[in-house]
């Protein structure tokens, strides 16, 4: 069994702390559970996926041989050469599956550009390296063949990482240069939705890639509309509403918001984290005024700010969008945040309609149905109990719900994580 220590960078000058990760290389190499295909339509409300755990230890163990990494051909190979045929030009989900079977090793090996690749060759390949990554379930994870004792730069991904991910972004990264060298938005635009998808994806499964994705993000698209979006959607949760304890109400550098305790933007002693969603999230809408999502988390973090005034308009903008794209997930929390802000102001019978809605898109959440059973009660409504008390019908331990939107909100894009990758194949199809 290895064990692997993770050497993260501090600010103090020549320090560093270090810790061991122990991670048996049998469990490694299975990986987590495989994830089903992505979900068809951005409309549907994605299952819950694995969650990617890693047992802290103190080293204890027995350390097992280090594995040499195989040598990188110089073109790709045959084989790998007519999968890649298949997946731009015929059934691009088959060529995903039978990639996601192959080994670390193979991949580092046969899946190389070839020197006659043009810009959209490569991003295609980036795609299809990610897709077979994230099927496979190891995409951001540490790669099989890094050493024993890893010093995390946290600025993008390097070979310490799982050979899909590390080259996908690589490519990803050098067709950035290129689309600024050549004011390329189009090619600039697929940059920042590969991180917008890629981060997301590491931000759900709480792997060591989110942090150095996130950055690198940032900084060499940080201008695009998906970028902000993404930042501004990994802020947001940050800010609140934190609930406040009997004895202190709010503590400093907050102040009481309409559900919680919430991060006061001019307030010296707190993090900057209220400022730079708000910042973000309206640069996400101005990049993109049709962006529904862009209005839905703009419009809550305005609303946590007792903004209502302001709140409004956004949140009624996304939930009619929402419902006019049939988008499930949006409509929901839309119609969930919407129908929080007319509480608020004691609209109980203009909430119920739109808590319904939400409701339709998910019979079976429990917030939802939490939220509307109380606006209709307050609206004089005393069938909201029943709205509530069926809520549980046919519910135990052994068979619950399915997982309420909410659950994925806090993941920034990872909600439409299988429309996000279906976009980004299209867009180098277009180029063939």
């Amino acid at each position: 069994m290895r064990f692997r220590r993770v050497i993260l960078p501090v600010v103090l000058v020549c320090m560093t702390s270090a810790w061991p990760l122990a991670r048996g290389r049998d469990s490694r190499q299975q990986g987590p559970p495989q994830q089903p295909p992505p979900p068809g339509s951005s409309a549907a409300i994605p299952p819950p996926a694995p969650v990617e755990t890693q047992k802290i230890g103190a080293g204890q163990g027995k350390r097992g041989p280090k594995l040499t990494a195989p040598a990188v051909l110089s073109r790709p190979s045959a084989r790998f050469s007519l999968l890649f045929l298949q997946y731009r030009q015929a059934d691009a989900d088959a060529a995903v599956a039978n990639l996601a079977k192959w080994t670390e090793g193979e991949l580092m090996a046969e899946a190389v550009s070839s020197p006659t690749d043009d810009v959209w060759a490569r991003a295609a390949l980036a795609t299809f390296l990610t897709e077979a990554g994230m099927r496979r379930g190891t995409f951001g994870l540490f790669s099989d063949y890094s050493p024993d004792s890893i010093l995390l730069k946290d600025w993008g991904l390097d070979k310490n990482f799982e050979v899909a991910s590390y080259r996908s972004q690589t490519i990803v990264k050098d067709l950035t240069r290129i689309a600024k060298k050549r004011n390329d938005d189009e090619l600039l635009l697929f940059c920042g939705r590969w991180y917008a998808a890629a981060t997301s994806y590491a931000l759900r499964h709480a792997n060591y890639a989110v942090k150095g994705l996130r950055d690198l993000a940032d900084h060499d698209v940080g201008e695009t509309g998906p970028v902000r979006l993404l930042m501004g959607s990994m802020y947001e949760p940050r800010i609140g509403p934190f609930m406040p304890t009997a004895t202190v109400p709010c503590q400093r550098g907050m102040f009481m918001g309409p559900d919680g305790c919430v991060y006061d933007p001019t307030n010296r002693f707190s993090p900057p984290w209220t400022q730079e969603a708000l910042y973000l999230l309206k640069h996400a809408v101005e990049a993109d005024p049709t962006s529904v999502e862009g209005h839905l988390r703009l419009g809550r973090v305005l609303h946590l700010l007792n903004r209502n005034v302001d709140a409004r308009p956004h949140l009624e903008r996304a939930f009619h969008d929402a419902q006019a794209q049939e988008i499930g997930f949006l409509t929901y929390m839309s119609g969930l945040f919407l129908g929080d802000l007319l509480q608020h102001q004691g609209k109980y019978a203009e909430a119920v309609p739109i808590l319904r809605a939400a409701v339709a898109v998910a019979p079976t959440a429990h917030i939802g149905n939490i939220a509307l059973g109380e606006a209709m009660l307050k609206s004089g409504d005393t069938t909201g109990w029943d709205q509530v008390r069926h809520m549980f019908d046919d519910e135990d331990q052994a068979h619950p719900k399915a997982t309420d939107p909410w659950f994925y909100y806090r993941y920034a894009q990872y909600w439409r994580l299988g429309t996000s990758l279906r976009e980004l194949r299209q867009m180098t199809k277009v180029h063939q």
